[in-house]
């Protein structure tokens, strides 16, 4: 949840003296609040932070700009003017986006483990072709050694006593087969897209990903090997795919929420974030 200290000392004052003015111009139209949070789809509970002046409960200053125009022109106000008012923070000064807008083709959305699997598969094959094998058996024999923690010691006793007519290759080529075993988790894999504008942080793996306001129709792929944590000023214009699951809102529209998704499965949802 934010806190009063993600304010600057101006921006403080100015959302106190915006958020009375558009109080005091709803009650002397006499219009419900519930109206004006159906009208613009921010939530009852933003837009009496709003006017109540709790900081802890708004977003960040480049996403409370879309909703001080919002609210404003429901009230038949000038929004850009409103929202212009309030000063510019420097919470997001710095943070380059680690995205690029680039098209994703299929072979990106493929988990980095299954790319080293299909390596370790062929460097199993090659070393079976120059011990004399049939590269097919090994194929066969690879998915058991997914799936299992350890390798059987006795196929490696067997691979270690068949002579090979060129040692100096084979060897290298064999060493994966006991040394290296494949995950046994699968990552974090999150399809996006924005059926309306909503300011987001992804954090990958702890990492912080992207900061910033994306817009109407756009489509993200975010991936993560432990725990993706994704943070909405605007959960119900953000569409979820988590690991190819059926697409659902992240929240309700002008709601702020944390959404933590992790390896094992889990999911974890702060409302407020």
């Amino acid at each position: 949840m934010l806190k009063k200290s993600h304010f600057q000392p101006d921006q403080v004052e100015k959302i106190e003296q915006l958020g009375s003015h558009l109080r005091a111009v709803r009650q002397a139209r006499k219009i419900p609040l519930e109206q004006i949070s159906t009208e613009t789809r921010i939530s009852l509970r933003l837009l009496q932070a709003i006017e109540q002046k709790e900081l802890e409960v708004l977003p960040q200053s480049i996403y409370l700009k879309g909703l001080l125009k919002r609210y404003a022109e429901a009230l038949e106000l000038n929004g850009d003017e409103i929202a212009n008012q309030l000063p510019a923070g420097d919470t997001l000064a710095g943070i380059t986006p680690t995205w690029k807008n680039v098209r994703f083709s299929k072979h990106r959305s493929f988990p980095g483990y299954f790319v080293y699997v299909v390596a370790l598969v062929a460097s199993i094959s090659g070393a079976s072709y120059w011990l004399g094998r049939n590269p097919s058996e090994v194929a066969q024999t690879s998915p058991s050694q997914q799936s299992a923690p350890t390798t059987k010691p006795k196929n490696e006793t067997k691979l270690a006593e068949k002579p090979a007519p060129n040692p100096e290759q084979s060897a290298p080529k064999a060493t994966p087969v006991s040394n290296v075993q494949p995950p046994s988790g699968q990552p974090v894999v999150v399809d996006m897209t924005l059926k309306d504008d909503c300011w987001l942080q992804v954090v990958a793996d702890g990492k912080t990903t992207f900061e910033g306001t994306l817009q109407k129709g756009e489509q993200r792929k975010w991936e993560a090997k432990q725990e993706l944590v994704i943070r909405a000023g605007n959960a119900g214009g953000v569409v979820i795919a988590y690991n190819n699951e059926q697409a659902k809102p992240l929240g309700q529209p002008g709601a702020v929420e944390t959404v933590t998704y992790q390896a094992s499965g889990d999911r974890e949802a702060t409302q407020g974030g």
